[in-house]
């Protein structure tokens, strides 16, 4: 390819990436379209490697004089894309999350509503039949009876298993919530299903440890990590039910409107709940199951991820009430 062939060639593309260079020092990234933000970081990318191109085969050329310049002027404004796009991550879990929680409050609550009353269906069934309610748990009772032999209601993780645990932990509560939420699209019922399994198994789970006499070892062993994870499972159920109402009661929208407007919310919210699973996945292999720790210190722990819980959450619900 020679030099003017090379030219007519990319030239066009050039232009573009000029032009848009150009809209976003007048009027900012946020004037773009998302497929014009996607062209223009393509087209910087492309950018570069023709400059590259250029200094190799045709060093000290007007084109190469040209790229410069381009590439120059269109790097500042790459930054300023990175940039922003920090400060609307930020933006997004100090402003954005906080505000949907409080606006999708009732269909959290209806989640948590869900999942306590099974639990404690689960508690109360279980003093009238035992096996019954065994069978239906997800954790085998086998399991629960060997934590009970060590008198401790969790299992009992030490620093060197901590960061693997931690890893599956975390993997495993967020498919927990995916799911919850996702399957939210069926009406709302694969998002209750999967709330009444999980209000179920800790129905069970705490009428073996309390009738075991280790009621307190269990809340020691639970809350440090449940009170955020517990959370980010009832915002996952919640924004499943913002979905199913959406299928069943789209209002003046159609169908499909409908869930694609509850959708973009109800997935804004599992984002910001991820955030949460991460930190109760951190403390739950770190902290809460860690047997050198004691009950006492676990519990009074319970004061730091509860306080953040009112100050980040809970405490919007009631100003925008």
């Amino acid at each position: 390819m020679n030099y003017e062939e090379f030219i007519s060639s990319r030239e066009g593309r050039w232009e573009e990436l000029d032009q848009l260079s150009s809209h976003i020092k007048r009027k900012g990234y946020s004037s773009l379209s998302r497929d014009d933000l996607d062209s223009f970081l393509r087209l910087y990318r492309q950018g570069c490697a023709d400059l590259a191109y250029v200094r190799t085969y045709y060093p000290h050329s007007r084109a190469e004089e040209y790229l410069n310049n381009l590439v120059a002027r269109s790097h500042s404004q790459f930054a300023r894309t990175r940039q922003a796009s920090s400060i609307r991550i930020k933006q997004f879990f100090t402003t954005t999350f906080p505000g949907l929680f409080a606006s999708n409050a009732k269909f959290v609550g209806l989640a948590f509503l869900v999942f306590m009353a099974t639990m404690a269906l689960t508690y109360v069934g279980w003093q009238v039949d035992k096996q019954f309610f065994a069978g239906l748990s997800p954790i085998p009772l086998d399991i629960l009876e060997e934590r009970a032999s060590r008198g401790s209601a969790g299992p009992n993780m030490n620093m060197f298993v901590a960061p693997i645990a931690t890893s599956s932990i975390f993997a495993n509560n967020t498919q927990v919530g995916i799911a919850t939420y996702g399957s939210g699209i069926l009406l709302g019922l694969g998002t209750i299903f999967y709330l009444v399994i999980n209000g179920l198994m800790m129905g069970v789970v705490t009428a073996f440890f309390v009738e075991h006499g280790l009621g307190i070892s269990l809340a020691a062993n639970i809350l440090p990590h449940g009170i955020l994870e517990l959370t980010a499972i009832f915002i996952c159920g919640g924004a499943g039910l913002k979905l199913g109402n959406a299928v069943l009661n789209p209002g003046q929208l159609s169908r499909s409107e409908s869930i694609s407007t509850a959708g973009k919310e109800a997935t804004q919210l599992v984002a910001g709940a991820i955030i949460l699973l991460i930190i109760a996945g951190i403390i739950e292999g770190y902290f809460s199951f860690v047997e050198s720790i004691s009950n006492e210190v676990k519990l009074m722990f319970c004061i730091i991820p509860a306080g953040f819980l009112w100050f980040y959450l809970l405490r919007h619900v009631r100003i925008r009430q």
